[in-house]
């Protein structure tokens, strides 16, 4: 069947959904345009679809917006943080007696066979069930379902909620991890809301909005707005690049000086400096065991020193010694300066 190869579930044809040459099929076919079956053995793909009959749609609750949530129209995707909750409105249209709920469920766009669950993290001292599960929702109908190793379409976490015959569903939903979190860095992410006949095990429409959880949301919508800085023209070209003409003229005036003036110099000894100034960033470890073996290295170089050098060196050792007090080293980057006079 055309409609079941576009099916946004089935990898491939079900055997038990073959196609049938009758007209009677094909009739039934028609008159169910859009609903394709829920299968265990189907993987989840990114493809929204209506169910004209239901008038299925989902709505963000506008009062939100600001301070909850902020919308890119530019990347099409919402933008909120951890310690937000955000409403959305369902509209359907349901038939008589029907039995239908809509399963939320959070996904890598850029990696749709991932299962995506809460980080280590975020889930210390999490005693509940539900503690894998990145969506939380506030609604005493809905369940939590799927687990955290979940990886076929009805194995995912995700948060199933009933529908009753009103046609209207609020659903208020929070997101307990962030985009930077060690489970889910560098997916994209995209929240699906996917309606569902529980009768029939149909599937028959899927809405999904693109989003990314972190902590300053306006600001990291801002910056993706306005994309990577570009790169400044050169007002100049470099030496090696320069016009042929430009390297012609150069290299005769080269040639045209005595061979001797082409030579460098040697630099003479009282050109070098009389100290060398460093300044390191180290990590705590690192910066211990380099003050140790530089406190060493200046005990060996005083014990030979004359008394001129004695007070060039300890200034140097009595700063190692102070930055290796314990009060120095309780972060966990030491930044070190220090000048050390050069000795030849």
């Amino acid at each position: 069947m055309a409609e079941q190869e576009r099916s946004p579930l089935l990898t491939q044809q079900d055997p038990m959904l073959a196609s049938s040459s009758s007209k009677e099929d094909q009739s039934l076919e028609a008159s169910h345009e859009n609903v394709h079956p829920l299968e265990s053995d189907t993987a989840l793909l990114l493809e929204e679809f209506p169910e004209k009959s239901v008038k299925f749609k989902v709505k963000l609750d506008i009062t939100g917006k600001g301070d909850s949530y902020e919308i890119s129209d530019a990347l099409d995707r919402i933008y909120t943080s951890t310690d937000r909750s955000i409403t959305f409105d369902i509209v359907y249209k349901p038939e008589h007696g029907s039995n239908l709920s809509v399963r939320i469920m959070l996904v890598g766009s850029n990696l749709l066979h991932h299962p995506l669950a809460r980080c280590s993290y975020h889930r210390k001292g999490d005693n509940t069930t539900f503690k894998d599960h990145v969506v939380r929702h506030k609604d005493a109908s809905a369940e939590y379902v799927g687990t955290a190793t979940g990886m076929l379409y009805p194995e995912r976490l995700a948060i199933l909620v009933p529908l009753d015959q009103s046609g209207l569903k609020s659903i208020t939903l929070d997101f307990v991890c962030l985009n930077s979190c060690h489970k889910i860095r560098k997916l994209k992410l995209a929240l699906v809301f996917t309606l569902e006949d529980q009768d029939d095990k149909k599937i028959v429409g899927r809405q999904i909005f693109h989003l990314q959880v972190s902590k300053n949301f306006k600001r990291d919508m801002e910056v993706a707005e306005k994309g990577p800085p570009s790169k400044r023209p050169a007002t100049e070209l470099p030496d090696d690049t320069a016009s042929p003409n430009k390297q012609s003229h150069r290299e005769q005036s080269t040639s045209a000086q005595p061979s001797s003036s082409r030579i460098p110099a040697a630099r003479s000894t009282e050109e070098r400096p009389d100290s060398i100034a460093m300044n390191l960033n180290l990590p705590h470890s690192a910066a211990q065991e380099f003050l140790q073996y530089s406190r060493q290295f200046f005990e060996a170089k005083l014990y030979r020193a004359n008394e001129q050098e004695k007070s060039e060196l300890l200034p140097c050792l009595d700063n190692i010694c102070k930055v290796l007090e314990p009060s120095f080293l309780v972060c966990t980057t030491t930044q070190l300066s220090l000048r050390v006079s050069d000795f030849g």
